[in-house]
């Protein structure tokens, strides 16, 4: 996805109060700016980015209108590191290009990572922070060669406060992303405290929301 990705004040998509697409999609992708979509400037960074990964990761269009992603040029084994991504930017405000990495923490990633494409409980990929700011992804699975790569979103969002209708297609899809303080039982069960971002697993201190709060399973 990076169908071009709208700011909106209103919003509708992903994280916040800010999202708009042209198109309801699956895929929030950590993002290729809008002011620079299809420029040169996106191009360029798209074609670093394969450089860096060459012969491991590929980043081109993916099927079913989702725009870019991310296709695996080996195979991944269970556990090991498939991209590690680096914080270009933070900020204490969400926006239609980040990912949260803490409650008040909300980073715009670099290519590869940005171009993710989200699915519901089936993803081959999973978070762990990493020392660069942002997020390292594992393979949760065995990944073949020409497979996509995909991730939960909700592994790191705490709300999107505009939900949208998800099109991932899982045989599992939630219907609609609203992040992990409504699905956080569903995907604790599905990916394990292992690979949800650590700060979903904390308690907010400004958090006087009891209806949301998770009660975790006892090591």
């Amino acid at each position: 996805m990076v169908c071009c990705m709208i700011k909106s004040t209103a919003g509708p998509r992903v994280l916040g109060t800010w999202f708009s697409f042209v198109r309801a999609t699956t895929t929030r992708q950590r993002f290729a700016f809008s002011a620079s979509c299809g420029s040169e400037k996106l191009e360029t960074e798209i074609q670093q980015a394969n450089e860096r990964y060459a012969g491991k990761i590929s980043i081109r269009r993916a099927s079913d209108n989702k725009g870019w992603g991310l296709f695996a040029l080996q195979r991944f084994q269970k556990g090991s590191l498939v991209i590690r991504a680096n914080a270009l930017s933070e900020s204490s405000k969400q926006d239609s290009h980040s990912v949260q990495t803490s409650w008040n923490s909300h980073v715009t990633m670099d290519l590869p990572a940005r171009f993710i494409n989200h699915v519901c409980d089936e993803a081959n990929v999973g978070i762990q922070p990493n020392s660069l700011g942002a997020f390292d992804f594992f393979a949760l699975r065995e990944i073949s060669i020409e497979e996509e790569l995909t991730w939960d979103y909700e592994t790191s969002e705490y709300e999107i406060s505009h939900g949208f209708a998800c099109a991932c297609g899982a045989a599992s899809c939630r219907g609609e992303l609203q992040g992990f303080r409504y699905h956080g039982p569903k995907v604790l069960e599905t990916y394990g405290v292992k690979w949800i971002a650590p700060f979903l697993l904390e308690d907010r201190e400004d958090n006087d929301d009891d209806a949301h709060r998770l009660v975790l399973p006892r090591p």
